[in-house]
């Protein structure tokens, strides 16, 4: 059986929406025959660029400690700041995790205990004008649990950071 799409039509002055009447009884928009066969089974085809595209995944480095975040400073350098939760940022510079971490706060982030948990480094962040600044932002959860949002200096060559950050006013 085949049903044609309706419409109500409209209630006369003063009826409340949604209220109806014999005058009120749906109608119909088209007849059964002229109503469009449902297409056939499967999903629409999709232009080529909304297609699904093939996702793999590659290993760059190893040699990393629970790591929750992945960032780059666009400072042109390439360099890939690997943010570890027990506070450490590491630099992976061509395919190579660099000995020296950038930053370390394990000293100021909470302790981890086993199993899942939301605490400790969690977030890193540039500055725009990064390659200029040095500037860049940590978020961590401290030894209280309390979440800071710091912001900390790149020195010299920007492989590593001013491990003090500037005293808030």
């Amino acid at each position: 059986m085949t049903l044609a799409p309706y419409s109500r039509a409209p209630t006369s002055p003063g009826a409340l929406p949604g209220s109806t009447s014999a005058a009120a009884a749906p109608q119909p928009l088209a007849a059964a025959s002229q109503v469009a066969a449902p297409s056939p089974v499967g999903p629409p085809s999709l232009p080529a660029a909304a297609r699904p595209v093939g996702v793999g995944l590659e290993r760059v480095v190893t040699g990393l400690s629970r790591p929750v975040g992945l960032a780059h400073a666009a400072d042109s350098s390439g360099r890939l700041f690997v943010v570890e939760q027990a506070g450490l940022i590491k630099i992976v510079d061509r395919g190579r995790v660099l000995p020296a971490p950038f930053l370390d706060v394990r000293n100021l982030a909470s302790e981890l205990t086993s199993g899942s948990s939301e605490r400790g480094l969690l977030g890193l962040a540039f500055h725009p004008r990064f390659r200029e600044n040095g500037f860049f932002y940590v978020n961590y959860t401290d030894k209280r649990g309390d979440t800071q949002i710091v912001r900390y200096t790149a020195v010299a060559d920007r492989t590593v950071a001013d491990p003090v950050p500037p005293v808030r006013s």
